[in-house]
């Protein structure tokens, strides 16, 4: 069966590592080799002329014959060394590679065999270590991206599942004008919705790639927090939520008034979604000697300790997020921007029992 290009070029790179663990390396092991035979020469000549062992009848030291006892010496140490070498490198080097290969071609169900009964690691087995829990990412990684996808897929099919049911239901020249509009409003909600999202994608991924860059200018801080919250009043309102204002009048801060609304906008759409009908949530504003600190609290079903590290990570979506499950790009956004801006985000939760942002803006 013929051979693919990886294959070949694997075969290739164990070839040449096999080479330049024996032949390729000989002038290493040459080198290796005249130290051991100076040293051992040394040796021997100091052990003859400190007298210790004697000389030959004649006083000479006897050239002859411990030139070719060092030359044996010399040799057998080398022997040595290549041996060990090719066990203790040679052997976790091809490994690696193996691993290196699989890694290349997509396979992250994989990790590296170690020897856990050793006490003491050398350099490899750190290597070892860290390339595993790199995998280890990268399985994690593949697994956000998976979910990520369906998710989004989902996100995607449903607004057009409705735009495309809308529009062909205003084909109909019998509806009437009423009806018509509801069609309209539909789809004009689903598009939003499709655009919205979209409009995550792109700068989340500006963002990661830095290439949305602050542009910091004064402004009210507090009038922005309180028109993000009037632009969520048909949530709260429909679902009879008590909102709670805790702003100042004016509150001056130097920072992207751009990048900030989208923190504000996500974070009280996060905390109106997960706080039931009846429920409460609370914006405050407030300053003290760290900056300015503002915090969007609810008492909805708060987030589960397995969920707090991960929370922010892009594409995760929260294990008790139930019937209220995302993209999982929200607090990513979140996250990327606070960076952006030098803010520092503070997370408050108890499962059950609500849970508390907190976005601290250095001034």
């Amino acid at each position: 069966m013929k051979k693919s290009g990886a294959e070949k070029r694997m075969g290739r790179i164990r070839r040449e590592l096999s080479i330049s663990m024996s032949w390729s390396g000989v002038f290493g092991y040459l080198l290796f080799f005249v130290f051991m035979f100076t040293a051992v020469a040394a040796d021997i000549y100091l052990i003859f002329s400190s007298g210790v062992i004697e000389l030959t009848d004649n006083g000479r030291f006897p050239f002859g014959m411990s030139i070719f006892n060092i030359m044996v010496l010399a040799l057998a140490f080398t022997g040595i060394y290549i041996f060990l070498r090719r066990f203790f490198l040679g052997r976790p080097m091809i490994k690696i590679l193996d691993a290196t290969e699989k890694v290349k071609r997509g396979e992250f169900n994989i990790s590296i065999p170690v020897n856990k009964s050793k006490k003491h690691k050398n350099e490899l087995d750190i290597v070892i270590d860290e390339f595993n829990v790199m995998l280890e990412e990268l399985r994690s990684n593949e697994t956000l991206k998976t979910d990520f996808i369906a998710n989004v897929s989902h996100e995607i099919k449903t607004p057009l599942a409705i735009i495309e049911s809308n529009c062909a239901a205003m084909l109909d020249e019998g509806i009437d004008d009423e009806t018509r509009r509801e069609y309209l409003e539909s789809t004009v909600s689903g598009v939003r919705r499709l655009s919205a999202l979209v409009s995550d994608i792109l700068r989340l991924n500006k963002l990661e790639n830095q290439k949305i860059f602050p542009e910091k200018k004064e402004f009210d801080l507090s009038e922005q927090l309180r028109l993000a919250i009037i632009s969520t009043e048909n949530i709260w309102e429909e679902k009879n939520i008590e909102v709670v204002c805790d702003v100042p009048d004016e509150c001056p801060v130097i920072s992207d008034s751009e990048l900030l609304e989208h923190v504000w906008l996500n974070l009280i759409g996060n905390a109106l979604k997960f706080t039931p009908e009846g429920g409460r949530i609370c914006v405050r504003l407030e300053k003290n000697d760290g900056g300015i600190s503002v915090s969007v609290e609810d008492n909805g079903c708060g987030i589960s300790e397995e969920d707090k590290s991960r929370i922010f990570e892009k594409f995760y979506c929260g294990t008790n997020s139930g019937e209220h499950q995302g993209n999982g790009l929200g607090l990513a956004l979140v996250s990327r921007i606070a960076a952006a801006v030098g803010a520092e985000i503070q997370l408050e939760s108890e499962q059950g029992r609500g849970s508390k942002f907190t976005v601290v803006i250095p001034q």
